[in-house]
């Protein structure tokens, strides 16, 4: 959906047909969107804002990410304002694809963040991020490198900075899963120079 807010009259414009239809700010059923136009700030311009809505009368839309759109002034923020409200389970396919076992994430270069798969636990996030951070702040913007996860099996953690976003993609895989074609390689290999050392 749309919303549209006007701040002279303080009223909200909603594409949705039901549920948080136009509306006075304070009368506005998705309350959380109209925090948001009210307490906007410059740092939250065209930045996903993940949130949670009751206004929807499907539970498949109650989780999304909000994207404000408005013109800053010298004394702040302008009276008007656009939101996007875009479904969580959209941006994830967008984002995260489809896979099971993959468990991804986006931060900001300062740590924060961005999306995230339902599946990610926040001890994840906790374990990882760091780690990213700080070889991203010692010029490495995409790498990889093996972890332990909490069930002690061996998993790969791959990021990548997205662009002129300042953001940071992170995406845990299992590493016997990915690796393997890798490691039966490894083992030819030693199998390959153990003949040519005993032929020779």
């Amino acid at each position: 959906s749309i919303y549209v807010y006007n701040g002279k009259r303080n009223y909200i414009y909603s594409t949705a047909s039901y549920g948080a239809v136009s509306d006075n700010a304070g009368s506005f059923k998705d309350q959380g969107a109209a925090d948001l136009f009210l307490n906007r700030k410059a740092s939250e311009r065209l930045v996903p804002i993940a949130r949670r809505t009751d206004a929807s009368t499907s539970s498949a839309n109650r989780f999304l990410y909000s994207i404000m759109m408005f013109d800053t002034t010298k004394d702040g923020v302008a009276d008007n304002a656009l939101m996007l409200n875009i479904s969580s389970s959209w941006i994830d396919r967008l984002y995260f694809g489809g896979e099971n076992d993959g468990m991804a994430y986006i931060v900001t270069l300062g740590g924060a963040l961005v999306a995230k798969r339902d599946a990610v636990p926040d001890s994840l996030l906790e374990l990882l991020t760091p780690r990213v951070l700080k070889a991203v702040s010692l010029g490495d913007l995409s790498g990889y490198f093996s972890y332990r996860g909490d069930d002690d099996a061996r998993r790969l953690c791959f990021y990548s900075a997205m662009g002129d976003r300042g953001w940071l993609y992170v995406r845990s895989v299992s590493y016997e899963k990915y690796l393997s074609g890798l490691m039966g390689m490894e083992n030819n290999t030693y199998t390959f120079f153990a003949v040519v050392l005993v032929l020779f």
